[in-house]
């Protein structure tokens, strides 16, 4: 059987060449940002080498039989490299949904422009922009939909009364 910590630097390993790849070969540095006034580490490529480490961990122990060296190292690479690909497609993922988020919106405002009063538009003008502004920086999926519902709510306060 593989040792452990081969697995962990294979895994990691792929993990870093995941990132590589799909960042056009720029590493991300770890960072801490602002969103909401709360501080948010974003581990940049840590990320990827850690999702990397437990691919190859599921990948060395659950795929290859216990006494091939040679193929669980390789499936652990793989399994590494593969394991970032889940962070690539949460991130498309998410992209995806923020622009559905966006496309409601728009149709929404659409919709309600005939029926707008001026006056709640001229007493609110930024606030719809503000939640754009977040919505646009937001990272994750309940953030996205917490924004859009938010959003919306606003657009239909505007058209009331």
């Amino acid at each position: 059987m593989l040792n452990i910590p081969i697995i962990f630097v294979l895994g990691a390993f792929g993990g870093l060449l995941n990132h590589l790849y799909f960042h056009n070969n720029n590493l991300l540095l770890p960072a801490v940002e602002q969103e909401n006034g709360k501080k948010v580490l974003c581990l940049g490529f840590l990320a990827e080498m850690v999702l990397g480490i437990g691919g190859a961990l599921v990948a060395a122990f659950l795929l290859v039989e216990s006494g091939e060296l040679f193929r669980q190292a390789a499936i652990a690479l793989l399994g590494g490299f593969g394991g970032g690909g889940l962070l690539a497609q949460n991130a498309a993922n998410l992209e995806r949904q923020r622009a559905l988020a966006f496309q409601e919106i728009g149709e929404a405002a659409a919709g309600a422009l005939d029926r707008l009063m001026p006056q709640k538009l001229a007493a609110e003008p930024s606030e719809l922009s503000q939640l754009l502004g977040q919505l646009q920086k937001a990272r994750s999926r309940q953030q996205i939909y917490r924004l859009r519902v938010e959003a919306l709510s606003l657009l239909q306060a505007w058209v009331e009364k």
